[in-house]
């Protein structure tokens, strides 16, 4: 009967186990190396991010202001704005074809752009006797690059004040900072009197008239 006899092993020497703890602490060291380089790069990576959020975050905000500044493609036509006439509340204006795309500096007015690259502008003025609805149409029109092409005004027709009573308390704005106010003697197509409150009687030609609003008290 043959017996299976186990390999006899080599004992080691010292020698052996001194290179053998050298590997083991070679090995700890490029762990801990590795470890460390890692961990650095990791960092790197986590600053890197953070830069790189802040530059995306950036970006879109530069993006969003750009955007809000251009000025979007009118859609608007001149047709739209056939139903504009003198008098006509400001409200019912915006109502229908809705806010402007900017204002002017000082004055009341709705400036629109159209799709032909003009600009319909429509200009108001308040006029108490139309309280709270007091906002009015006194001029408008349709200019390119700030020159017009046709003008629609109160400025010189007087065919609006031809129905008032005589004696209706009103005010007459007049170009500059000239107005008469008193009471309604006459009015025709081309001028119209008022007497003040001094009796004197103002006569005002339709050229010099801006517009007339009735005096609410």
């Amino acid at each position: 009967m043959r017996r299976h006899l186990k390999p006899k092993l080599p004992e080691p020497s010292a020698g052996s186990a001194v290179s053998s703890a050298g590997a083991v602490h070679a090995a700890n060291w490029r762990w801990c190396r590795l470890h460390f380089v890692v961990s650095r790069q990791f960092s790197l990576s986590s600053t890197q991010r953070a830069k790189a959020i802040n530059l995306f975050v950036l970006f879109i905000v530069t993006v969003g202001l750009g955007l809000a500044g251009c000025k979007p493609h009118a859609k608007r036509s001149v047709n739209q704005f056939k139903f504009v006439d003198l008098w006509m509340s400001i409200n019912d204006i915006t109502n229908r074809v809705g806010q402007p795309d900017r204002g002017y500096r000082g004055q009341y007015r709705l400036r629109y752009d159209l799709e032909d690259g003009t600009e319909m502008v429509i200009a108001a003025h308040e006029v108490r006797e139309y309280a709270p609805d007091n906002l009015r149409v006194y001029w408008f029109g349709q200019s390119r690059n700030e020159n017009w092409l046709w003008l629609k005004q109160t400025e010189g027709d007087l065919s609006h004040y031809l129905q008032w009573t005589q004696g209706t308390a009103v005010t007459v704005y007049m170009h500059g900072v000239n107005r008469a106010a008193g009471s309604l003697v006459s009015v025709s197509p081309d001028s119209m009197q008022v007497r003040d409150s001094d009796s004197n009687l103002v006569s005002c030609s339709k050229y010099s008239v801006l517009w007339v609003e009735k005096n609410i008290h």
